[in-house]
């Protein structure tokens, strides 16, 4: 139990701060090994969008950003063949990942809901407004744990 005005976003934030380990630093670049940020694996151009979409703490989810596109909104984690059909996916489970924070393609009604945009319509998750406003959603409705964190 925590401390009575113990919030969620201290909580998050100790995710940066804290070393919840004593084990000795891995290389991997993950924030549950290493509670830490390299400045270098972040998206510093996206961290006032971030911020306007009540996105924190703000440097994870420009680390986020980083690891998940390498920064780039239209990024996309599969291959199609000439007839729209997907050849390759990085999930196991073929499911597809899109945009800047790589929003998982099982997140449908979630995307139509959330961006007003046709159900089935995963295309709408190049945008950065739809991307972001996604996020938001599972933020604030599992955490980070939706990207692994």
């Amino acid at each position: 139990m925590y401390p009575s005005g113990y919030t969620y976003d201290q909580r998050l934030v100790e995710l940066t701060t804290t070393t919840t380990t004593t084990e000795p630093e891995k290389t991997d670049h993950t924030i549950k090994k290493t509670n830490a940020i390299n400045e270098t694996e972040t998206c510093p151009q996206y961290e006032d969008l971030f911020r306007q979409y009540g996105l924190k703490p703000v440097k994870v989810f420009s680390y986020i950003a980083w690891r998940e596109s390498r920064c780039r909104p239209n990024a996309v984690n599969a291959k199609w063949d000439d007839q729209g059909n997907v050849t390759w996916t990085l999930n196991k489970n073929g499911s597809i990942d899109r945009g800047l924070l790589q929003v998982n393609s099982s997140w449908k009604t979630v995307t139509s809901n959330v961006c007003g945009s046709t159900f089935g319509d995963m295309e709408v998750l190049y945008d950065l407004d739809c991307n972001l406003k996604v996020a938001k959603y599972l933020l604030d409705n599992g955490g980070l744990g939706h990207w692994g964190m």
